[in-house]
């Protein structure tokens, strides 16, 4: 207290100051002035604040500038890293087509009734196919623009990548074409939208890829048909995201992904007309399945089909011609013929001789008829073997002299003199030449070094137990409606790796080896009236119950939109809750700087405040004080960070998929930083002015 206590008695005495008139103020000059009480200019005060932060040589300080200059360039790169969680977001719109719907079909009666809705107009939709697994919305689609080899692999930019729907070309037809072409494709030629190639265009960093004719005749390694990459053709105007495929390769597609053993009979050099099937089988007694007889029915996804022939694998030559009814004759009996229609006056004591003299001059011919059958076996065999690279060499890229892999060696060798004589050698020659000679599978190993492993493509089915190989018309109408299916025709292969898109909502979690099933089938709906397909759609299949807890029986483009956010949430929260917790160490940085500069400067505060500074240019002055520490800590992390980022994502498309950061994130992020150091740096001035100069100089 600042109570005085003295020893006496108390007496009142007059106030000597107290005057007893009034004082005359009209004796005083007369003075008129403008915006009193302000002492300290911009300039002065940029200055001052300087001065005051840093050349003060205090370690406490210098490390708690050093910390804001770090904290404001973490925050910076968590923006950027946290931003792509934003991208997905503001992208969330744009990142899927618009015009298609999913719709579960667990039977052959809401097929069919989609199926017809298509035909004829219903609700808007103009194209119906099927989909396997449950739909998290559009394919990802990479595209490789070049490659290069290293000393242990090669490596590919896969720098393109897009999304898109898979549609027929039907679609297209209409529409106009702006590169390449739309009539006449191949298979595994697909034209996309120019939606997707200014996507494409977007995201190209190379000089020889900036315009849509430089799109056409890349290649995809996303996705096959019958084992060949998917390539650009041409594109066509439309606002769509999406990808064409002819009416087979459409199938292909969609039944590459069935859990049925489905096959198009063209693709194992198989003719089979319209409503029939051949059955191609390696055990009919595995698992107890009953397969049909030739001229009996087998059901495939709601159609009938009648099955013509019944191709079984053998494992050895000999027992693939008594299964076909191929009787050939011993070596004995075949040189005896021959003799026999050479020399058919000689009698039976001579004709002994002369089989062994024609059989030692013309043994090897014997090995022409025993198997003048060999390339049928193969191609039976090949049909089971597909990843056999023998048979591969064979009927792939034409090297006939593989055959003999399968043969006595010397027939090889005789074929090989017959080649350079023009005649087989007899037995005593061949004794001769046998001297020099390797093992078949040494002499033919030129043709494995010839071929790579990098070259061995894999375009034909490989049978696990039975497989049906049908028509082109039936093999098209099984990618778009689905029906009952007998179980001779659905596959046993467990090991069969199939992953579909599951849509981000999905709990990690769970167990999703049901939606991960084949037989999940869903119907991919294309509209050309969004609004009314929807309302069609949930007025007649609104009511199917779902595949799973955590699949929807009706997929529209809103409900992917939802997933989309929905999926993000977690991310956005854990991605604010720790900028938050960095911009508040940061902040308790920048108002503890302030305040200890404020702490040593009291007294001059209360003597400013005394002689009539005013308290709004005692704040101007500690608020440019603060601005310019800001400016030298806060502000040189953030250009620091932010001048990397936009260097890193000028220079690689990678880095554009990991970050987002665009201009007006930097320029939100700067103004968040300003304003909590700003604020913060403040504080304490503001706090200490609420008091009367007096209580400022006689309390501190």
């Amino acid at each position: 207290s600042e109570v005085k206590l003295k020893e006496g008695v108390y007496e009142s005495h007059a106030d000597k100051n107290s005057v007893s008139e009034g004082i005359d103020m009209s004796k005083l000059p007369h003075f008129e002035g403008h915006r009193f009480g302000r002492l300290f200019s911009l300039g002065s005060s940029v200055k001052s604040g300087y001065v005051s932060n840093f050349k003060n040589r205090k370690k406490g300080k210098k490390i708690l500038k050093g910390c804001m200059c770090l904290f404001s360039a973490v925050v910076v790169l968590m923006t950027a890293i946290f931003g792509s969680v934003f991208s997905d977001i503001i992208n969330a719109k744009s990142s899927y087509n618009h015009n298609v719907f999913y719709v579960y079909t667990p039977d052959g009666d809401i097929s069919a009734s989609l199926r017809e809705a298509a035909e004829n107009g219903d609700g808007g939709i103009d194209y119906v196919r099927l989909y396997y697994g449950v739909p998290g919305g559009d394919s990802k689609l990479k595209f490789i623009t070049g490659f290069f080899e290293t000393f242990e692999s090669v490596y590919y930019d896969e720098s393109f990548r897009t999304h898109a729907v898979f549609l027929d070309t039907t679609l297209c037809e209409d529409l106009d074409v702006v590169a390449g072409k739309n009539k006449k494709l191949a298979d595994e030629e697909i034209i996309i939208t120019t939606k997707v190639a200014d996507e494409l265009l977007e995201l190209s960093s190379l000089g020889y890829i900036k315009e849509y004719g430089d799109l056409i005749g890349l290649i995809s390694n996303s996705y096959s048909i019958d084992g060949k990459n998917l390539r650009i053709a041409g594109i066509v105007e439309s606002d769509e995201s999406a990808v064409y495929l002819t009416e087979l390769g459409m199938a292909k597609y969609v039944l590459q992904s069935s859990d049925n053993n489905v096959y198009l009979g063209a693709r194992a050099d198989i003719e089979v007309e319209n409503g029939k099937a051949v059955l191609a089988i390696r055990d009919p007694d595995v698992d107890g399945v009953k397969y049909p007889r030739i001229g009996e029915k087998v059901t495939i996804e709601g159609r009938s089909l009648e099955v013509t022939r019944i191709i079984k694998y053998y494992h050895g030559y000999d027992e693939w011609l008594r299964a076909e009814g191929v009787i050939k004759k011993d070596s004995y009996k075949f040189f005896e013929d021959i003799t026999i229609s050479a020399y058919p006056d000689l009698d039976k004591s001579q004709l002994y001789e002369a089989i062994d003299k024609v059989m030692s001059e013309r043994y090897f011919e014997y090995y022409d008829y025993y198997y003048d059958h060999i390339e049928e076996f193969y191609a039976q065999m090949y049909l089971f073997e597909p990843n056999n690279t023998d048979l591969w060499l064979i009927f792939e890229k034409g090297i006939k002299d593989m055959k003999y892999m399968y043969m006595p060696e010397e027939y090889y060798y005789a074929a090989k003199y017959k080649e350079a004589n023009g005649r087989y050698p007899t037995v005593d020659e061949f004794d001769e030449i046998r001297k020099d000679m390797l093992p078949v599978h040494e002499e033919l190993r030129k043709y494995y070094d010839m071929y790579s492993k990098a070259d061995f493509g894999m375009s034909r089915i490989n049978i696990d137990r039975a497989a049906y190989f049908v028509n082109e018309k039936d093999y098209i109408e099984f990618s778009k409606q689905t029906g009952n299916t007998d179980d001779s025709v659905k596959s046993t292969d467990k090991n069969y790796f199939y992953e579909p898109v599951v849509p981000v909502s999905y709990s990690v979690d769970m167990d999703i080896g049901y939606v991960n099933d084949r037989s999940v089938k869903y119907t991919v709906v294309h509209s050309y009236d969004p609004e009314r397909t929807a309302e069609y759609l949930d007025e007649n299949f609104g009511g199917i119950e779902p595949p799973g807890a955590f699949a929807n029986a009706l997929v529209t483009p809103d409900s992917l939109f939802e997933n989309a956010i929905r999926g993000a949430r977690d991310e956005i929260i854990t991605g604010i809750i720790t900028l938050a917790v960095m911009l508040a160490i940061m902040s308790v940085c920048m108002y503890f700087i302030m305040r200890s500069s404020l702490m040593n400067r009291i007294k001059e505060v209360g003597i400013y405040r005394a002689i009539g500074v005013s308290k709004k240019n005692l704040v101007f002055k500690f608020f440019i004080e603060a601005v310019v520490l800001t400016t030298l800590t806060v502000f040189v992390g953030y250009l620091f960070v932010s001048v990397f980022l936009f260097a890193c994502l000028g220079a690689s498309p990678l880095v554009a998929s990991l970050i987002f950061y665009p201009w007006w994130m930097a320029l939100i992020v700067l103004v968040v930083l300003y304003a909590l150091s700003l604020f913060c740096g403040t504080l304490p001035i503001t706090s200490l002015l609420r008091k009367t100069p007096s209580q400022i100089l006689s309390k501190y």
